[in-house]
């Protein structure tokens, strides 16, 4: 009766961990419907806003409180985030080539991130300090023009666009057939 039991437990089976190329169909369903919103975001929002010189809009999505409890999220860092973690379906047990391919794409949205808030930041009057002694008595350097910035900010979205349309054509050569590709910008 005992060596029955054993040879029962033995053979039942182990729980199922399902990571990595196993999962990509539903997290296709969660992660692509962010992405293609991200995409009509840098294509149309962002430089809507840049055009605008909306500084403060463009700061707020630049925002990437994450740190905080309930710290503000802007749509930058939620689209980046969002392509990080579809990334991560293309790897297993160990990290894929595609997935560095799309990571090394999502390291480029990520510095637009930064620079759209600094641009921002500049926009707003909050630049750097300069002069005084240790950061003390310092004045903060004046706006540049908002040409300027605006011709800046719009370097950053189109280097961003084009991260974005490389990482869609690799995510959607990578993809299996049953996921639908995602639309290039």
């Amino acid at each position: 009766f005992v060596a029955g039991l054993a040879g029962a437990a033995v053979s039942l089976p182990t729980l199922a961990s399902a990571r990595g190329r196993g999962t990509q169909p539903a997290m296709s369903q969660r992660y692509q419907p962010r992405i293609v919103a991200f995409g009509k975001y840098l294509k149309s929002d962002l430089p809507a806003k840049i055009n605008a010189a909306d500084w403060a809009g463009l700061k707020a999505d630049a925002a990437a409180e994450v740190d905080k409890k309930k710290g503000a999220v802007g749509p930058l860092y939620r689209g980046a985030s969002s392509m990080t973690l579809w990334a991560s379906t293309f790897s297993d047990s160990a990290v894929t080539q595609t997935q560095k391919d799309l990571d090394a794409q999502v390291d480029v949205i990520s510095g637009l991130r930064d620079e759209i808030e600094s641009i921002a930041k500049q926009g707003l009057g909050e630049g750097k300090k300069t002069g005084g002694f240790f950061g003390v008595g310092g004045k903060t350097e004046p706006p540049p023009p908002a040409a300027t910035l605006k011709k800046s900010a719009l370097a950053a979205v189109a280097a961003a666009t084009k991260a974005y349309n490389e990482y869609v054509e690799v995510s959607n050569k990578a993809a299996p057939f049953e996921i639908n590709p995602i639309p290039p910008i």
